[in-house]
């Protein structure tokens, strides 16, 4: 049989038909990745947005919501959008943080601002989504960015069950539910609308000591993909998978290669409408997207276990109880 295998084989390498085959292979490879790196070039360098942009696009003086916006990435995201011309509505537990954030951005960019205080946490609860799409039914809303999140860094085994529960209420409701409740109030619009989901580079690999977080992450990347399929030629649907940020969640570890928050969404704002699926439009969240998407698997859990360990895991325990009453 062995025997049979090999004659064969030296005959098509008689022929020339496997080296035209791993040829072919080759090129294909190479014109891949050609592609992708010229698309990063793309999304890094080329691309450009200012507010004439956006307002032909969503239309002038309309509303852009994030969830989780008082502090972190949302906060980012919400400095962004009003430095580009947007109304924007916050939706955060916070209401000292929010409130001041408002007053911060109608101050300096000279826009309205609206905030609806809820707890995310309780989003399984009947009633909530509700709520927030009936309140948001007063505005003209053109940009939904699903972006609140909970990361809870421990050993699963000394995980409370609240923690779990929180992590995927908070991860993985909002992402669908608020999305559902709101889309027909997008389609409607004259104007094109854009959605933004925030996935992470934890959903390109199981992560241990980041369990339930990378996987809720796979839901919301899946979810965000999936929906663009479905809808993409009628609303703008970006699925984001940013890398290490310095924000309250990481308990402000800055990890080697980190973007602080305003970084991550400045970049990143510019791709709505280009992209649908990108790590951010800075290098170094390219970098990270990159490096994990690539390696074999034990490597991907290895380096998130060195990344967790060397800062955020032994953070996090240190400073659990302040961070909670601070930002929750």
């Amino acid at each position: 049989m062995i025997g049979k295998a090999l004659s064969f084989v030296e005959k098509l390498i008689g022929h020339g038909f496997l080296y035209q085959l791993i040829m072919l292979i080759g090129v294909a490879v190479a014109a891949y990745y050609a592609w992708r790196f010229f698309w990063i070039f793309v999304e890094v360098v080329v691309i450009r947005r200012d507010k004439s942009y956006f307002a032909n696009r969503y239309g002038a003086g309309t509303w852009a919501v994030v969830t989780g916006g008082s502090y972190g990435i949302g906060k980012g995201w919400v400095t962004e959008l009003a430095r580009n011309g947007f109304n924007v509505i916050i939706i955060a537990r916070n209401a000292k943080k929010v409130e001041a954030l408002c007053k911060t951005l109608e101050a300096e960019f000279g826009i309205k601002t609206h905030a609806i205080i809820v707890n995310f946490r309780k989003a399984g609860e009947d009633g909530f989504f509700e709520k927030i799409a009936e309140e948001l039914k007063k505005f003209d809303v053109s940009i939904l960015v699903n972006n609140v999140g909970f990361l809870e860094v421990d050993e699963y085994l000394d995980l409370k069950p609240e923690d779990i529960r929180d992590m995927i209420t908070v991860n993985i409701y909002p992402i669908a539910l608020l999305t559902k409740h709101l889309v027909g109030q997008l389609l409607a619009r004259t104007k094109r609308s854009g959605i933004v989901n925030m996935s992470s580079v934890a959903a390109l690999a199981p992560m241990p000591l980041n369990t339930p977080y990378s996987a809720s992450k796979v839901f919301s990347d899946f979810y965000s993909r999936a929906l663009q399929l479905e809808i993409g030629d009628k609303i703008d649907i970006l699925t984001l998978r940013p890398g290490p940020v310095q924000t309250a969640m990481t308990c402000d570890v800055m990890f080697p290669l980190g973007l602080t928050p305003t970084e991550a969404a400045a970049s990143s704002l510019k791709l709505l409408g280009f992209s649908k699926l990108s790590y951010g439009g800075h290098w170094r969240l390219q970098f990270w997207g990159l490096i994990l998407e690539h390696l074999p698997p034990f490597l991907q859990s290895l380096i998130s276990q060195v990344l967790i360990r060397s800062g955020l895991l032994a953070k996090a325990k240190e400073y659990k109880a302040a961070y909670l009453k601070r930002y929750f």
